[in-house]
């Protein structure tokens, strides 16, 4: 974007939609997007996409506080005559429950054909890209790696639960982390791992995001903290000492989450809908990512090789079951972490 301050032509540079500085001659038409990418990141992309195509996107982006499932709220209550096209989200829960609804559409294109299946919707309702990871934060200037658990089932044990801090369970990728856990790890067990966190103060160390959880282990207010690789990444390049563990969920990897893209039923601009969500799930893209600030891993292995880039450890869990099982998790947490 064009800094502030300046000239008229700065003033309109900033109102420009998807935050493009350079339009086509010919603008073909419009689309609406709704996403919890991160802003200035999507902004990029999606100026790329005006560029590319002559199709101005408006972008409608979420909040901090509730993430993804406040637009997926949004889309709910606009069903029948929805005001979006397509729906753009940084994990894949909100996408598949939106899906069981019937309010995506079916659609693959040819961009997509390369993705492997786990990162696809059996009925092309939706489309991943991009993968994050859950991971331990810590404060390296009072941590060492070995001091740390090596699994999240220990860190419940109470040297670890006193010091932890979560997001607020009820949103984000938080909400399917925890959902992910009761899905691989069955009731049980899962809600005596819940008992155990609870035990140790967690409740009253909810942060408010993600972000929130790796900027107060960065900034040393805690010890360690439960959050997304890219927030940790984030810290990192502004210069602070944090570092970060793949912590095995269960099966010998953590949960690796993709970007998901998919075409909302009934909207308005159908065609240049079509076109933003090909363009959102396509090998530039998702280079685009990888080479980011948020350095997502391509979830196509002929791109990871391509660009040097290391797959982590990944929980074999299947999304849809984690989607299945987040009202239960959210009651279980919800009942005990207060």
């Amino acid at each position: 974007m064009v800094v502030a301050g300046c000239s008229k032509k700065a003033e309109e540079a900033r109102q420009e939609p998807a935050g493009t500085q350079t339009q086509p001659a010919a603008v073909r038409g419009e689309v609406v997007l709704y996403t919890s990418a991160d802003e200035p990141l999507a902004r990029q992309i999606l100026g790329a996409f005006t560029e590319k195509t002559g199709i101005r996107v408006q972008p409608l982006f979420d909040t901090e506080a509730d993430k993804t499932t406040g637009l997926a709220r949004r889309i709910r209550a606009e069903a029948g005559s929805p005001r979006a096209d397509v729906f753009w989200a940084n994990e894949p829960f909100q996408a598949i429950l939106l899906a069981k609804d019937d309010l995506l559409e079916p659609y693959l294109p040819e961009t997509a054909r390369n993705i492997p299946v786990a990162y696809r919707d059996a009925k092309d309702r939706w489309i991943g890209f991009g993968l994050r990871g859950r991971v331990l934060a810590y404060d390296p200037k009072g941590l060492r790696a070995d001091q740390l658990p090596k699994t999240w089932a220990e860190l419940a044990q109470p040297g670890y639960a006193q010091k932890v801090v979560f997001a607020n369970p009820l949103f984000g990728t938080t909400r399917g982390h925890v959902a992910a856990l009761l899905a691989l790890w069955g009731e049980p067990a899962f809600t005596a791992w819940v008992e155990r966190m609870a035990a140790g103060g967690v409740a009253a160390r909810l942060a408010g995001g993600n972000a929130q959880v790796a900027k107060a282990v960065a900034m040393g207010q805690a010890a360690m903290g439960a959050t997304d690789t890219d927030d940790v990444i984030s810290q990192q390049e502004s210069g602070v000492k944090i570092e970060m563990l793949y912590l095995d969920m269960g099966g010998g990897g953590t949960l690796l989450l993709p970007n998901t893209v998919a075409v909302l039923k009934n909207g308005p601009h159908g065609e240049f809908a079509r076109e933003l969500a090909a363009f959102l799930c396509s090998e530039q893209v998702e280079e685009m990512l990888a080479k980011s600030e948020a350095k997502n891993v391509p979830v196509r292995p002929g791109l990871r090789e391509k660009l040097k880039i290391a797959m982590p450890a990944n929980t074999p869990v299947d999304y849809v079951r984690v989607a299945e099982a987040m009202p239960k998790a959210v009651e279980i947490v919800q009942q005990r972490w207060k």
